[in-house]
């Protein structure tokens, strides 16, 4: 926790290769100055199985796969890409295609994400501003925030706050992929481990509980993307 607290702390790598070979390969396919990456290793009895964030433009291992957007797409709906595939949702279609240790680039490709003509502003900047303040707590990231419109300190990490703001992305996200709440419900039962250590730590499955109340509070959702005409 106290690492988590530093916003200068950093993990040093014990592998390293020439900045002119990384620029190289990078540079001209890459633009922007941070990358949203996912973790190749995974398994379908993990606690979650896509494990996908932010990270500044560095080179990276074969365990995690870089994801390269087109140029017409803003960070804003970058963010929600990544907020995507990081819900419950997501990750209850991934678990039930992989069959091994490995999310593939081919498996990942076949699960079902929020296409960007659905997200209404109102909708881009609540979850953008979610997934910054979930995100933005490392002075290592600093040009993703100033892409993003915040130009002042990172956010202190606070799991409560945490907690409530990835519950709220969930129920965002159960309405978006048009889940009842009964659906959402039975989602949330198929994880095992994330339902046993809530029960453990807090005497309930609290995960579940907060996003089907959250489910309700954000039935504006459904309202908004009505409003979209290319829907």
């Amino acid at each position: 926790l106290s690492e988590k607290l530093n916003t200068d702390f950093e993990v040093l790598t014990k592998d390293y290769i020439g900045s002119e070979v990384f620029k190289e390969k990078y540079s001209n396919n890459y633009t922007q100055d941070w990358f949203i990456i996912y973790r190749n290793v995974t398994g379908a009895v993990n606690n979650r199985t896509t494990v996908a964030t932010i990270i500044p433009k560095l080179p990276v291992v074969l365990s995690a796969y870089i994801l390269k957007f087109e140029i017409n797409h803003s960070f804003k709906e970058q963010t929600c890409f990544l907020a995507n595939i990081n819900s419950f949702v997501f990750d209850f279609v991934s678990r039930r295609k992989i069959g091994g240790s490995h999310l593939s680039v081919y498996v990942f490709d076949q699960i079902p994400v929020i296409p960007p003509l659905i997200y209404t502003s109102k909708l881009l900047d609540k979850i953008s501003a979610c997934v910054l303040r979930l995100t933005y707590t490392s002075k290592s990231l600093i040009q993703f925030a100033l892409d993003l419109g915040y130009n002042e300190d990172p956010f202190r990490w606070d799991e409560r706050e945490r907690f409530q703001l990835q519950c709220e992305l969930d129920a965002i996200y159960a309405h978006l992929y048009g889940l009842e709440k009964e659906e959402m419900d039975y989602i949330l039962e198929t994880f095992p481990i994330v339902k046993r250590k809530d029960i453990a730590k807090y005497g309930s499955y609290r995960t579940k509980e907060t996003i089907l109340q959250l489910y309700d509070e954000f039935a504006w959702v459904r309202e908004e993307m009505k409003q979209q005409p290319n829907r």
